[in-house]
Order: structure tokens, then C-alpha cells, then sequence
């Protein structure tokens, strides 16, 4: 079932709802979750298939290219891949975050500053730079030129589940423990502004056109808002678990969402041309 309250600051605003949700039938699936992963390895699999057979077999096993063993200890928990495919960002349990080149699977740079598990990585700036979270509470933005923090954001309770960079390159939107979604100017050091959320949420995701972000966590649903006026669009219910990861599809049409009831939902995403209205306080 799909259900599209009103957003919390407004019932007016909910009449002007920009989108809607509406859940396709489910894949049965074992997504990882961002802070219980146990083993310390990256594994590379194929995707693709050759002669309708998937590449590599069956069994967990299936496609897989290669693997880096004890990556991190404790556990890897956030990984993101630059987009050139020349390298990749883990970060760790232990608050490490470890830059490895796809090519030779060597760490090439190793950068430490959290003192808490990492849980989420974005390369941003033409894979110049990474920002990392943590259930420290902050966002730290690295030069992997150099090697070396250049930017650090901080708030004051509750630890950050998860981040996503606009597309200019200095908003950026975080979820986490403190049941908010927090709105950041890279160029500040403390959150702007934060919104409700109900619950604490665990993923977000942001429409490849900016205007829409979705958000996923503890309450099993799926939250679709509107980027500009920070409105509540949609509620969509489907999962039986805590949602841990959300992406958009290239269009923007389509949202997919993994949780810990091992399902992978995908959800049609149905913008309302004439939708507007609400507004943040």
C-alpha cells in the first residue's frame, strides 16, 4: 500500500502535492547494511548477463571478479566508486576512510580523523575530493590530492546515517540519528537549517534533477519530499524492515529501496506537472 499524508507543517501544502509513489512487485534480495558488515573485504561483481545466463553461476559467488581482503577492521561500512572507475573509497567500523585503485586493488591513501564508524562516502568535485559522515557527528570533506581534511561540519547531537551533494557542488542534505533531515552550505561549518522526519532515517537519495530527495529508515517506509519547499510529498509502505538504501533511476522516474527484510522494492515515481506550493518555516 502507498498512502501520501500531509506534510507536518502544513495540510494545504499537502493538496499541492508534487509526486507520487507507487510500489512495484518486490525482489528477494540480502542488501548489505551500512553498520553490520562483519567482513572487512570489497568484492567486485559482474552485473550483466552473457547468453541470458548470469556471468559467474549461481551462489553468492556469482560474477565475482575479484576481492580485497581485510580492507578495514571491524568491518567495511560505506563504499563509493569515482566516476572515472579508477578508484574507490571504503570507509570503516573504526572511522577509517582508505582510498584503493581499482587496477593494481592497492590503498593508495589512508585518511583517519573520525572516531566513528563511517557511514556514508560521496566523491564530489571531478573525484578530487570525498566527503565522508559518521556516527560522530560530522561530514568531513578530504583532498585526495593532497591527502589531507579541508573541511569539516559539525552538529551537536546524534550521529549522521547518511549524506547527498547537490548538484552545485555546495548543498548538501544528511539523515541521522537526531530524526531530522539537516540542510548544509559546504561553506558552513554547522547545519543550516532541519527538517522533521519523524523517525530516524538511514538513506537518502536525491532525483538526478534535483528537485525531489527520498529518505528511508527505522519506520519501514519510504519518504518522497520536495527539495525547494521541504515538503512532505509521499509515503510509500511496502518494506517490513529498516529501509538502509535508496537510489534513483538515471531518469528520475523510478526510485529503488533495500532493507534489512531483504527485499528490494522498486517504486514509479509520478511527478504532478502542476504540483507546488508549501515551504520551509
Amino acid at each position: 500500500t502507498v498512502s501520501a499524508p500531509p506534510p507536518p507543517r502544513s495540510r494545504a501544502a499537502a493538496a499541492r502535492a508534487a509526486a507520487r509513489l507507487r510500489r512495484l512487485a518486490p525482489a528477494s534480495a540480502s542488501p548489505p547494511s551500512p553498520l553490520r558488515r562483519f567482513a572487512g573485504k570489497i568484492r567486485s561483481h559482474a552485473t550483466w548477463e552473457e547468453e541470458g545466463q548470469p556471468v559467474g553461476g549461481g551462489g553468492k559467488d556469482a560474477g565475482l571478479l575479484w576481492e580485497i581482503d581485510e580492507c578495514h577492521r571491524g568491518g567495511v561500512t560505506s563504499l563509493a566508486r569515482s566516476a572515472n572507475e579508477k578508484f574507490l573509497v571504503s570507509g570503516g567500523e573504526e572511522g577509517d576512510v582508505r582510498v584503493w585503485e581499482i587496477k593494481t586493488r592497492q590503498m593508495v591513501l589512508h585518511l583517519k580523523e573520525h572516531k566513528m564508524a563511517v557511514t556514508a562516502l560521496q566523491i564530489c568535485d571531478a573525484d578530487m575530493c570525498v566527503l565522508s559522515s559518521s556516527r560522530d557527528c560530522s561530514i568531513l570533506k578530504w583532498d585526495l590530492t593532497r591527502g589531507e581534511r579541508v573541511a569539516a561540519l559539525r552538529q551537536r547531537m546524534g550521529g549522521i546515517n547518511g549524506i547527498v551533494l547537490q548538484g552545485d557542488g555546495t548543498r548538501l542534505l544528511s539523515v541521522g540519528q537526531d530524526k531530522k533531515v539537516g540542510f548544509w552550505d559546504l561553506r558552513e561549518s554547522s547545519v543550516l537549517e532541519r527538517l522533521d522526519a519523524g523517525s530516524e532515517q538511514r538513506a537518502i537519495a536525491l532525483s538526478p534533477d534535483g528537485r525531489l530527495f527520498a529518505t528511508g529508515g527505522a519506520d519501514h517506509a519510504v519518504h518522497l519530499w520536495d527539495f525547494d519547499n521541504a515538503m512532505l510529498l509521499a509515503r510509500g509502505v511496502g518494506h517490513s524492515g529498516t529501509v538502509r538504501d535508496l537510489m534513483f533511476s538515471p531518469d528520475g522516474k523510478q526510485l529503488v529501496s533495500v532493507a534489512d527484510d531483504k527485499n528490494v522494492l522498486i517504486w514509479n515515481v509520478y511527478p504532478d506537472e502542476g504540483g507546488g506550493g508549501g515551504g520551509r518555516d
